[in-house]
């Protein structure tokens, strides 16, 4: 289980080098089903600190998109109100957040 960012690293980490080995090349929709896997059993709390680690990182690539997309999925997908973050087909990381009765609260400052 991904506990923190560190974890994530590790976790990418491995996943890039089971597909340089080829034992399995990794397209984006496998990072994205394996990362949606993982986050299906987080608890909404657990999810808000995953997207709060992400805020503000400069970082791309075909694993990060995946695993961007997967939180964003769940927020929306979830039985509380993303508005604040989340349209239709895009995700706000420019800020972090917290959960209030139910609702995501952007906070100010980053």
């Amino acid at each position: 289980m991904i506990k923190n960012s560190s974890d994530f690293l590790i976790f990418i980490f491995l996943m890039h080098f089971i597909n340089l080995l080829n034992i399995k090349k990794m397209t984006g929709q496998d990072y994205y089903k394996a990362y949606t896997q993982k986050m299906d059993v987080y608890s909404d709390e657990k999810l808000i600190d995953v997207f709060n680690e992400q805020v503000s990182v400069n970082a791309w690539g075909t694993a990060r998109a995946s695993f961007l997309g997967a939180i964003s999925n769940q927020l929306r997908k979830r039985s509380f109100d993303s508005s604040a973050i989340c349209c239709k087909d895009s995700t706000s990381w420019k800020y972090k957040v917290k959960l209030i009765n139910n609702k995501i609260i952007q906070l100010t400052d980053k």
